[in-house]
């Protein structure tokens, strides 16, 4: 169990009882009126989230499926991006007052289409797509949980609002495709749309100073020049390809074409609906019907989901081992040193879960599922070590989500054994580390900077430009942390040093490359992982086993006012969510590209050496 948690301690000169009593009266007052602040802002958040959330509930309903002998059809509804994990209670709240989305959850929807196609209640599956959005990983995931259900006999349809990528992907899946008369069909395929601020930092008088290993690693890139290197250009370029024949694959397979059809398809990109059901992209042009769900024996697939349960799988002859069974480790979102307020993974966390499942008798093999671009080279080899440490206790199986890579790839690397999905995006095998020269700014805008110090790398604490001893000491550092990162994964993969060295250099895989190179085991997903995991373990493969996953212990309102340190435990676990979901809502699509300068800005003032992903891809 980590140890950085806990608080440092002193020793206290005794005082008279009184003077302690009140000193402890004080300190309560004190903590309590910080407290009383956040709450007043968090008091009437919480209030309007449960005023919305009683009126939902007290709308009537329908009597659970199992209670009910009439068939139905269920209805799921893709309206929103597509996500690896459902959110904590805080992070499903602040998403629901302040996103105009609130998301769509691969595990909530493996579970209920699981139940559902045992279920013989469930007579058919409706699918309407009308704004999903998602990685490429994450999409093809979905796609396979319907096949999944379809597998069951049980028909498929779906109606599309407008056609893209996301829409073309997900609904090649089902039986019959409807799409509404009037609609765009837009078919690009895969595409890396990038950002350049070279010149624009220039003329602000900023000169950012990269220090990298590897020709491919390009983190850092669109910040030091306006186009894309041809290095870059040659690592995006085979990954879009790779991508856009499974993409092909999979929608010949589903639609019942040739490749060929669908290749040419998203060349020409732009149809008319009247176009697109000629060419078979759509079987029929109509409209999505519109359902009561008060008044209609239909569900939608989110109120089902709430009757789907273990125990009534144990009711269809299925055997359930009480005890027994696997953790469940979900590592998602940059890798820092520390909560930074964001979706994040950190090695305090990591290692108090890896301390759990290493400890728990009934857990007797660990999924750890990652999606994650990489961030901090010190936090990730920490946590790596944390993954090979229970990996020498109890079998470790990875399933890498929509991308695990630089950093992400490094943890992952301390497993037994890693699935990845064909269109993951892992590899990165590079670091990079980044510092601002700001001299320019004191000719542009009257702006210095100075530090006063007796250190000799004076320069790299000012924001001024390296001296050629600073840029000697920056590159050993990140040189070093280079070769450490080669020597784990040539350890993991069982591989010589040159020929990690020929795979690495920062490049960029998708999970089919990386199987065909090496760098992961198997292509499959989430729910291949557990079967893994379950013949590890030694389990019978045909049975059903509890899902652990660690539960961290709750600070009660008397805990968190017992100290200022447990003060600020408390609200960074709460409050630093709400305000990154706040933030983000407030970004919005459009201003990514802004984000990804704050977050560049944020790693250059901190000055890190990091394993950290160029790229963020959507469909």
């Amino acid at each position: 169990m980590s140890d950085w948690s806990d608080e440092p301690t002193t020793v206290q000169p005794k005082k008279n009882f009184i003077f302690r009593w009140l000193g402890s009266i004080f300190r309560w007052l004190r903590n309590f009126f910080a407290l009383f602040g956040l709450m007043a802002f968090l008091g009437p958040v919480i209030l309007i989230w449960s005023f919305l959330y009683i009126t939902q509930s007290d709308r009537p309903t329908k009597i659970a499926a199992k209670d009910n002998q009439t068939p139905f059809s269920l209805w799921l509804m893709l309206d929103s991006p597509i996500m690896e994990h459902e959110p904590r209670i805080d992070e499903a709240v602040f998403r629901q007052l302040f996103s105009n989305d609130g998301g769509l959850y691969l595990p909530q929807i493996r579970a209920a289409l699981r139940n559902a196609a045992d279920d013989k209640l469930v007579k058919d599956l409706q699918i309407v797509i009308n704004g999903l959005s998602g990685s490429p990983a994450d999409l093809e995931e979905l796609r396979n949980i319907i096949i999944s259900f379809k597998d069951s006999g049980k028909p498929v349809t779906g109606w599309v609002s407008h056609m893209d990528n996301a829409a073309l992907l997900v609904s090649s899946s089902a039986d019959k495709v409807n799409m509404n008369p009037v609609a765009e069909v837009s078919l690009p395929g895969p595409a890396f749309s990038m950002t350049y601020f070279g010149e624009g930092l220039k003329r602000l008088g900023v000169e950012m100073q990269i220090v990298r290993t590897g020709k491919f690693k390009s983190a850092f890139e669109p910040f030091v020049t306006n186009e894309p290197s041809s290095e870059s250009r040659e690592a995006l370029g085979a990954v879009e390809r790779n991508m856009r024949d499974n993409m092909v694959k999979l929608i010949a397979q589903g639609r019942k074409k040739q490749d060929s059809e669908v290749f040419l398809w998203l060349k020409e990109t732009v149809f008319t609906p009247a176009k697109a059901k000629e060419l078979g992209i759509v079987d029929e042009l109509a409209y999505v019907p519109h359902i009561n769900f008060d008044t209609s024996n239909d569900r939608r697939l989110d109120d089902y989901a709430e009757d789907d349960s273990l125990a009534s799988r144990l009711s269809k002859g299925y055997s359930l081992r009480p005890d027994e069974g696997l953790g469940f480790i979900e590592a998602v979102g940059n890798i820092v040193d520390y909560e930074d307020g964001e979706t994040s993974i950190t090695p305090e966390v990591m290692a108090e879960e890896m301390a759990w499942a290493a400890d728990n008798r009934d857990v007797k093999a660990v999924v750890i599922r990652i999606a994650s671009p990489g961030g901090s080279a010190s936090a990730s080899d920490y946590i790596w070590d944390r993954v090979r440490a229970l990996n020498e206790k109890k079998p470790v199986i990875v399933s890498m989500g929509s991308v695990a890579a630089s950093g992400g790839y490094y943890i992952a690397s301390g497993a037994r054994h890693i699935f990845a999905d064909a269109s993951t995006i892992t590899g990165s095998i590079g670091v990079i580390g980044m510092l601002p020269n700001l001299e320019g700014m004191r000719d542009k805008w009257g702006v210095s900077f100075h530090t006063i110090t007796q250190s000799n790398r004076a320069n790299l604490l000012g924001g001024r430009k390296m001296t050629p001893q600073d840029q000697m000491y920056m590159q050993n550092s990140v040189e070093d942390v280079y070769r450490t990162f080669k020597s784990r994964v040539a350890a993991s993969r069982k591989m010589s040093m040159e020929k990690v060295e020929q795979l690495a250099q920062g490049r960029i895989y998708t999970g089919q490359q990386a199987k065909e190179i090496g760098l992961v085991d198997e292509i499959g997903d989430l729910k291949e992982a557990f079967q893994f995991a379950k013949k590890e373990a030694g389990f019978d493969p045909n049975k059903l086993y509890p899902i652990h996953r660690y539960e961290p212990p709750v600070l009660s309102a008397a805990e968190c006012l017992r100290s200022l340190s447990h003060l600020r435990k408390c609200i960074r676990k709460h409050g630093s969510h709400a305000r990154s979901l706040i933030v983000k809502s407030m970004i919005g699509p459009e201003l990514h590209d802004v984000e990804a300068l704050r977050r560049a800005q944020k790693t250059a003032k901190e000055g890190g050496v990091l394993a950290i992903l160029p790229i963020d891809m959507k469909m």
